[in-house]
C-alpha cells in the first residue's frame, strides 16, 4: 500500500522516539510485500480465474480507501496509538483465516476486511511519527519512513514467495508473525499518545497559514500528473497481480516470482530515493513524458517474454516509471496546495483507482484473450494518457516544457 501522510499531529508524546513507529512499518509492510505474492498463488491454486485473481487485489486496495475516507472521524476522537494496534490485530487475524478459506468467495470478504484494516494502521501511524517536527526535522523523519517502509516492501516479496514454496500456509503465518510484532512495538507508543482532534485543529491552522498561492505551472503540471499517476499505478496493479498468472503459464514457481517482486520493490525504493535527492526533474515536461513511454513500452516485453529473466528486466524499467509519477504527483500537489491531508487523500484515491483498473480489469481482459494481451492494451492505455497531458500543455499554451523547479524534492514527502 501506498502510505499516506496525513495532516495529524498528535500533541502528547511528540517528542517520543521514533524506533519502534519505524520498526513497525518495516515489519507491516514486509508482510503486506509477502501477502503480495501468497495472495495470487493462493487465488490460483483455488481455481481462481485472471479476474478473480485481481479483483483480490483490486477489493483489498478499494477497501482501503473506503477506509481512509469514513475513519478520519475515529482518528479525531481516539488515541492514535491503539488504533494503529487495532489495525495489526486486524491485519493479524484476516491474514490468519486467509489460506483456510474454502472457496474464492469467502477470500474476497477476509481480503476487504484486510484493506479495511489497512487504513487503521497506516494513518495514525503516520500521524504519530511526523508528531512535533517541522522543516528540516520533518524531512529527516520523511527520510527515515520512506527507508523503512521501502525496506519492508523489498524483503517481503522474496519472503514470500520462498515460505509459499515451501508450504502455501507458511507465507501468512510469517506475515500474522510480522503484524503481531509491530503491533507488540506500538504499544508502549499507544500508552502515551494522545487522541488526534486537537492536533488536528493546530495542525489545521498551520497548514492553512502556510497555504501558499501557487503558479498556473504547477497547477498544469499537478493535473497532469494526476492522470499520470492513474497510469502509473494501472501498470502497478497489473505486475502485482496478473503477472503471477504468466509465471503460472511459463512453469515460474512462487519462490522465483517472489525474487521478480523484490526486484520491482527494488527499483521503486531507487526511484523514490534518486528523485527526493534531486529537484532538476521538476517542470521537466520532456522526461515526465518520455518516463511513461519507456515505463509503457517495457510492458511490450512481456508480449515475448519466455523466463523469470525477461521479467525482471520487465519491472525493472517499470518500477523507475511507476516511481517518478509517484513522486511528481506529490511534488505538484504538495506545491499547488498547503492542505496536505486533502493532497494525500485524493492521492490514495487516484492511485487506488489506476491499482484497481490494472489488477481487475487486465483479469478481464485476460479472460477474454490470453494472459500477454492485456499488456499490449496496458501499452496503449499509457501512451493516450500522455497524449492527454500533451494536450493539456498545449491547450495552456505549451508555456512550461523547460525545466524550472525552484525547490528542493527533500522538502516534501515522497
Amino acid at each position: 500500500m501506498s502510505k499516506s501522510v496525513e495532516a495529524l499531529d498528535p500533541l502528547p508524546g511528540a517528542g517520543q522516539s521514533a524506533a519502534p513507529l519505524l520498526l513497525a512499518s518495516f515489519l507491516v509492510s514486509q508482510a503486506d510485500g509477502a501477502l503480495m505474492v501468497g495472495l495470487p498463488y493462493l487465488s490460483l491454486s483455488m481455481g481462481g480465474t485472471a479476474s478473480q485473481v485481481g479483483l483480490v487485489g483490486g477489493l483489498m486496495r478499494l477497501c482501503y480507501v473506503i477506509g481512509l475516507l469514513t475513519g478520519r472521524h475515529l482518528l479525531d476522537r481516539a488515541a492514535l496509538g491503539w488504533i494503529a494496534v487495532c489495525g495489526c490485530c486486524g491485519l493479524a487475524a484476516t491474514t490468519l483465516v486467509m489460506p483456510s478459506m474454502p472457496t474464492l468467495g469467502p477470500l474476497f470478504g477476509v481480503v476487504a476486511l484486510y484493506g479495511l484494516a489497512t487504513a487503521l494502521f497506516w494513518p495514525p501511524l503516520v500521524g504519530l511519527l511526523f508528531a512535533g517536527h517541522q522543516g528540516q526535522a520533518l524531512n529527516r523523519r520523511l527520510g527515515q519512513f520512506n527507508v523503512a517502509w521501502s525496506a519492508g516492501m523489498v524483503t517481503g516479496p522474496w519472503l514470500g514467495g520462498e515460505l509459499f514454496g515451501l508450504a502455501p500456509g507458511l507465507a501468512f503465518w510469517a506475515s500474522v508473525g510480522m503484524f503481531a510484532a509491530a503491533g507488540v512495538c506500538l504499544a508502549p507508543v499507544a500508552r502515551t499518545s494522545g487522541r488526534g482532534a486537537s492536533a488536528q485543529r493546530s495542525g489545521g491552522a498551520v497548514e492553512e497559514s502556510s497555504t501558499a498561492k501557487c503558479d498556473d505551472r504547477t497547477i498544469l503540471f499537478h493535473r497532469m500528473a494526476q492522470v499520470s499517476l492513474i497510469g502509473g499505478y494501472l501498470v502497478l496493479g497489473l505486475l502485482r497481480y496478473q503477472l503471477p498468472n504468466l509465471a503460472k503459464e511459463l512453469e515460474i514457481g512462487s519462490a522465483t516470482f517472489g525474487r521478480v517482486g523484490t526486484v520491482l520493490s527494488l527499483s521503486l525504493a531507487a526511484a523514490f530515493y534518486l528523485l527526493g535527492r534531486a529537484a532538476r526533474w521538476h517542470y521537466l515536461g520532456w522526461l515526465f513524458w518520455g518516463g511513461q513511454v519507456v515505463m509503457a513500452a517495457s510492458l511490450l516485453v512481456l508480449l515475448r517474454a519466455a523466463n523469470a529473466y525477461h521479467m525482471t528486466w520487465c519491472v525493472l524499467v517499470a518500477g523507475q516509471g511507476i516511481g517518478l509519477v509517484y513522486s511528481s504527483h506529490l511534488y505538484y500537489g504538495s506545491s499547488a496546495s498547503g492542505h496536505r491531508a486533502l493532497v494525500m487523500t485524493r492521492h490514495e484515491v487516484l492511485l487506488s483507482l489506476g491499482f484497481l483498473l490494472g489488477a481487475y480489469g487486465g483479469g478481464l481482459i485476460a479472460d477474454q484473450s490470453n494472459n500477454r494481451a492485456l499488456y499490449a492494451v496496458g501499452f496503449v492505455v499509457i501512451l493516450a494518457g500522455v497524449a492527454v497531458q500533451v494536450g493539456m500543455w498545449l491547450l495552456a499554451g505549451g508555456r512550461w516544457g523547460k525545466g524550472q523547479g525552484n525547490g528542493r524534492a527533500t522538502d516534501l514527502p515522497q
